[in-house]
């Protein structure tokens, strides 16, 4: 190895050998020690890395990039051998040779100047010739890549001549450690994965039970990585479908089960009620009997993630024994967890690390963050490398959102990943960009499968077809009249509203005559406190669910809501009133009317659908104020679209699902040359008004989210969504009492909840306390 010639800017600098100095501090019976010694440190995050890898040794066998992982893992604390780093210890612990070091007792609380430790390896690397993808690698561990290019190896805060001497000893050491490999580049692909990788094995190495030990073994590495909950463990093979999901495949699970080719892109547009979910968890399963390395479900929602946690767990339950760990931004409120670690339990909890576990349910924006520019983005990009990552409902995401979800999906795609898509309503051309190629078969329902550039068409079978009548109606007087009438004979309703302000409205006006009818209404929304909606949740399916039984009409009742409806709610319903949305959000509602076969419906019900819209002269002369609330929730243009494909059934008509689905959706959808009004709206959709809100502002604000050319930054800075509305939480309390004898807070809710708050709190009990107050949050806009 070519060896630089070093700059001397202080050779009177005391220098101490690597093997006597300390990676980490430790606290034992309120005393602080000094742990685990550099050199014992970086050799265990070496062994971590390599157990982590696990099975991507063998899938990327032909590449030398990834023999050297477990090196560049090791190297990412060669910064801390430094005299700064190494007198904050030694004075921590009251070491006597701090004295030796205490010129640099000002500057060891001045390391953020250069990055501290980690700034100090990336220097060291580059000095020692190594490759800027390792630099990269090892460096960013502790979220981001430190600045670095004013700083010299040599100069005299990093302890001039003598102390490079010691950190290329120690690289040379761990070089021969590991293997010797060769020091050549990581293709630009993998970089977030193997940085994934250095971080996660740090923080494994970090852990009590690892830094309380004076030195590493592979015994001690293997045990802490197995009780870290990260390993997916055996899968049970040879399990059915019917034994997982009690019932025999349908036309569309049979057509994804001949579709499957291995790590690829599957596209499963199916009807609602198909059973997309039990296909797309076949898939799953047939790919981790391949060597997937878990699963992770990600939904539209934090609602719709919740409710489809259970499903996933009652799947993985049979196959596994590991637990399904919700994830998104409020899981905490959740009781899963990662079973027996004592390391990984805490880890886990956090948002960004979440992705780790082997088998996770929760928001799509979790997944969006491992490609944005956030800090410690690339430790999402490792958890989910290598596993099956199913994206439901893909249909309901903005211009915003779809670039990141391109980008996501060509990721995933590069690393390993099976990528399952599932939607109903999905338009021609979002598939034929998110799938980077055009379809040649028109059908519907269709699975596409994209398995190494080569594309996959089958065509389900013997799905069944449903009509359902259509009315189209302004007058919402009318639509409450057709709403009663049709609970009164026994007919079980939803009413689905865009805005939580007009479902709140619509049950206000009905409740007078519905009580009078003997009709019971159900509202529920977003902005229900977690406790409440999950209340509410449980009484919708039990009695609009799949197995409701004696239940579903042991009450006459409407059902009324938002979106929350409209997905993964697996209920049914006899009719339906919902106000105009974009055609594919209708559709979606539809699938709600008759779902599952039933033989105790009334006589008198047949799927019905009552869509509350404004006249076309109206809408097309003055859209916002014709199509109210929802104008502001969906497109003006869009609206006026699928108004104009709904104007013919005015007076009654019909649909056959899913025969017509595709067809409605392209003719909402197509792009056609506009003119007057229309023209307008079209081009507020495309380029918004006054430079704000449009489609092509949200793609270029996705492109700056995406960009590596601006500062890294905080989850907390960057959105998921594009809103012009900053969302947040509040805690609506009675009251709140400070006993300043017993230091204890008493916050009473609106509900009538007592929460405890004791100064002498252990983690345990806050935690406890923290979930217990995010449960009783509501959503609201931020204002300045």
């Amino acid at each position: 190895m070519k060896k630089r010639k070093q700059t001397r800017t202080n050779t009177e600098v005391p220098v101490i050998p690597y093997e006597e100095l300390p990676a980490k501090t430790i606290r034992a019976n309120s005393e602080v020690k000094l742990g685990m010694s550099v050199y014992h440190h970086c050799k265990a995050v070496g062994m971590l890395a390599e157990l982590l890898l696990g099975d991507s040794l063998s899938r990327y066998s032909d590449a030398k990039w990834i023999k050297a992982v477990g090196l560049i893992a090791a190297l990412h604390d060669l910064g801390k051998v430094s005299p700064t780093f190494a007198y904050r210890l030694f004075d921590a612990a009251a070491d006597p040779r701090k004295k030796s070091l205490h010129m640099f007792s000002t500057l060891s609380s001045n390391e953020s100047a250069w990055g501290g430790h980690a700034g100090v390896t990336a220097i060291a690397m580059s000095d020692l010739e190594c490759p800027k993808s390792w630099m990269v690698c090892a460096a960013s561990h502790h979220g981001s890549m430190p600045n670095i290019s004013d700083k010299k190896e040599g100069m005299a805060i990093f302890g001039g001549v003598g102390w490079a001497k010691e950190r290329r000893r120690l690289f040379e050491r761990l070089h021969r450690d590991f293997g010797s490999p060769e020091l050549v580049d990581i293709p630009e692909e993998y970089i977030d994965f193997v940085s994934g990788v250095v971080s996660v094995s740090d923080w494994l190495g970090s852990s009590e039970s690892m830094s309380s030990m004076s030195r590493s073994s592979l015994s001690t590495c293997s045990r802490v990585y197995t009780n870290s909950g990260l390993s997916a463990g055996e899968v049970q093979e040879g399990v059915t479908f019917e034994q997982l999901f009690g019932f025999p495949m349908n036309g569309t699970q049979k057509a994804a089960d001949a579709s499957y080719q291995g790590p690829g892109v599957y596209l499963i547009e199916s009807p609602m009620g198909e059973g997309k979910t039990e296909a797309a968890l076949w898939l799953a399963y047939r790919a981790m009997c391949d060597g997937a390395r878990g699963i992770y479900f990600g939904l539209p929602t934090r609602l719709t993630s919740d409710l489809i946690h259970r499903r996933v767990s009652e799947f993985i339950g049979k196959v596994s024994r590991k637990d399904v760990l919700l994830n998104h931004s409020s899981s905490k409120q959740s009781k899963a967890r990662l079973g027996i670690s004592h390391i990984g339990s805490e880890w886990f909890e956090a948002s960004k690390r979440g992705l780790l576990a082997p088998f996770g349910v929760g928001t799509v924006d979790q997944c969006l963050l491992s490609v944005m520019n956030v800090r410690h983005g690339f430790v999402r990009s490792f958890g989910l490398s290598g596993k099956v990552v199913i994206l439901d409902e893909l249909h309901t995401y903005d211009a915003y959102s779809s670039l990141l979800l391109k980008e996501l999906i060509g990721f995933l795609e590069s690393v390993g990943c099976t990528v399952i898509i599932l939607s109903a309503t999905l338009s021609k051309g979002k598939k034929e960009e998110l799938l980077k190629s055009s379809n040649s078969k028109e059908s519907y329902p269709l699975i596409t499968a994209s398995c190494n550039g080569e594309i996959k068409e089958i065509v389900p079978s013997d799905f069944k077809a449903k009509t359902v009548h259509v009315n189209v109606s302004d007058d919402r007087a009318n639509c409450e009249s057709w709403a009663l009438s049709k609970a009164a004979t026994g007919q079980l309703g939803l009413w689905i509203e865009n805005t939580v302000s007009d479902a709140q409205r619509t049950y206000e006006c009905l409740r007078d005559l519905a009580d009078k009818l003997d009709i019971e209404l159900e509202l529920i929304h977003s902005q229900y406190t977690g406790v409440d909606r999950a209340e509410k949740e449980s009484l919708i399916e039990s009695v609009l669910g799949k197995n409701s039984g004696d239940k579903r009409y042991s009450a006459k009742r409407i059902v009324i809501g938002t979106q929350i409806l409209e997905q993964s709610l697996d209920i049914d319903a006899d009719f339906l009133v919902t106000n105009i949305a974009p055609t594919d959000m209708l559709l979606q509602r539809m699938g709600r009317l008759w779902r599952h076969e039933r033989e105790n419906r009334p006589e008198t019900a047949r799927p019905e659908v009552m869509v509350m819209a404004p006249n076309w002269e109206d809408a097309l002369r003055e859209p916002r104020e014709s199509f109210g609330g929802s104008a502001a929730v969906y497109s003006e243009y869009l609206l006026l679209r699928t108004l104009e494909v709904f104007e013919s059934y005015r007076d009654c008509g019909h649909l056959s699902l899913p025969e017509d689905m595709r067809s409605l959706i392209e003719m909402t959808y197509s792009e056609r040359v506009e003119c007057g009004e229309m023209a307008h709206w079209h081009s507020v959709l495309f380029f918004g008004e006054c430079g704000v809100g449009g489609i092509e502002s949200q793609r270029q604000y996705g492109l700056g989210s995406l960009s590596e050319a601006v500062r890294t930054k905080r989850e907390s800075e960057v959105s998921t969504r594009y809103s012009l509305h900053e969302m947040g939480k509040v805690l609506l309390v009675k009251s709140i009492e400070f006993c300043q004898e017993t230091s204890r807070c008493i916050i009473e809710s609106i509900k009538g909840r007592q929460i405890v708050i004791d100064q002498g709190m252990d983690t345990e009990k806050k935690s406890s306390i923290l979930s217990d107050i995010e449960s009783l949050m509501v959503p609201c806009a931020k204002y300045p």
